[in-house]
């Protein structure tokens, strides 16, 4: 058992809602729901029931919800003995929101060098579509946004610091005959089969949108699964995916996998989003960081 399970448990108990509590503690809701499942199996029953506008305590969930308010309880005290004063006041942090996979790319090591400069720092980071940080943008969720410019459009509230320009890669395995390739057009992989992550609408659609755009629409398979899964596809030559260069080179860097340059597809403007105005002296210095960090081509 994990105190980051009770935590979760603590909040959806609280609001008698799952989305709500994940914003609330700023997960994904994939991730708090992941945090109750391994919760449940646990304790060996269910501890909420999942009804359309609210999560309800089971009987085994009332049961063990004055423990788990005992145990964080504890759990807070603890750190605040430790440290002489509260969380909070020791450590401060800023709340970004990014994209899928970001940690797997350079805005990734970038955020973990910053934090490396400063250990009574820490970014809470809410990895997400892009999609749910337009979302973020509305309410206020986050003071920092870090993702393709062209998917979240910001508004005149908004600044926009460009980090990099992405292209699009190819990904096949190593024994594909295209692997020999430098360089192809969109057109020159018509009548493969692709396999696409669907984490990100905007990306999913983006890559599709291209292929439509060079006359042709993608033979998808398994669509829904994850770049873990999409590597034993690829490496045994029965798909192929698209995905942009940075984080391929990450997730495909081993000599299974072949990755092919896209030449004809324009690259997107990974940036940095901040509210214009007031901001907190932490993303003032995270927004210098950055800025120093990545050079922007053109």
């Amino acid at each position: 058992m994990r105190i980051e399970q009770l935590i979760c448990f603590n909040e959806v108990k609280k609001l008698h809602s799952f989305s709500k509590a994940a914003d609330a503690l700023f997960l994904s809701q994939s991730s708090l729901s992941k945090q109750i499942k391994a919760l449940e199996e646990e304790i060996g029953e269910p501890l909420f029931l999942r009804r359309r506008n609210a999560a309800q305590l089971t009987p085994a969930g009332r049961k063990i919800a004055p423990y788990a308010e005992e145990m964080t309880a504890a759990y807070e005290k603890m750190l605040s003995s430790v440290k002489g004063s509260s969380l909070s006041k020791t450590q401060e942090s800023l709340k970004a929101a990014a994209f899928f996979n970001m940690g797997a790319c350079a805005a990734g090591r970038a955020v973990a060098a910053f934090e490396a400069r400063r250990p009574d720092f820490r970014i809470d980071i809410l990895e997400c579509s892009h999609s749910q940080m337009r979302s973020y943008m509305k309410s206020g969720g986050a003071e920092i946004f870090i993702g393709y410019r062209e998917f979240l459009a910001p508004d005149d509230a908004f600044d926009e610091m460009p980090l990099a320009a992405e292209p699009l890669a190819l990904v096949v395995g190593s024994e594909h005959p295209l692997a020999a390739a430098g360089r192809i057009n969109l057109a020159d992989v018509k009548n493969e089969r692709f396999c696409f992550p669907r984490e990100d609408p905007e990306l999913f659609l983006y890559y599709l949108n291209n292929c439509a755009k060079n006359g042709f629409a993608p033979f998808l398979t398994h669509s829904d699964v994850r770049l873990s899964t999409l590597k034993n596809y690829i490496s045994a030559g029965m798909r192929c995916t698209i995905q942009m260069k940075d984080a391929a080179e990450s997730f495909f860097s081993d000599p299974r996998f072949k990755l092919i340059e896209i030449a004809d597809v324009a690259p997107l403007t990974l940036s940095l989003i901040f509210p214009r105005g007031e901001l907190s002296p932490l993303a003032r210095q995270f927004i210098k960081f950055m800025r120093e960090y990545f050079v922007f081509p053109g």
